[in-house]
């Protein structure tokens, strides 16, 4: 019989970490990371546990930077329809928040560009 293969302290602490995922998400489905946006009217979709979200808690995005933005939920997804935007590189946040305004899950940014 072969001798049992050890794993090193180091591999498995990796291994460890690399099985764990991550418990809750919010995540910016549309627009695609890099997508260019053609047309005047835009909407986009995020994805974030239902579990997490109900009246006190709720789902919404920020563009460049700005004001954040209630997201309306739908067949299981949050949506938020852009609209009036410039022609040019946008970065948008998308976020659960619970009744005090406070951060409860935040995505990361996602980068698209407008030419309309």
């Amino acid at each position: 019989m072969p001798p049992k293969k050890t794993l090193t302290k180091k591999a498995e602490i990796v291994a460890k970490v690399v099985s764990q995922k991550p418990k809750y998400y919010v995540v910016i489905d549309c627009p695609v990371q890099g997508e260019t946006i053609t047309s005047p009217h835009y909407t986009m979709r995020i994805g974030a546990p239902l579990s997490l979200c109900h009246e006190n808690n709720w789902v919404e995005v920020a563009i460049d930077n700005g004001n954040w933005n209630p997201c309306r939920l739908a067949a299981g997804y949050f949506w938020f329809d852009w609209s009036n935007y410039p022609a040019m590189e946008h970065k948008i946040v998308a976020r659960i928040r619970d009744q005090q305004g406070n951060t409860v899950l935040k995505s990361e940014v996602r980068k698209c560009k407008s030419t309309y």
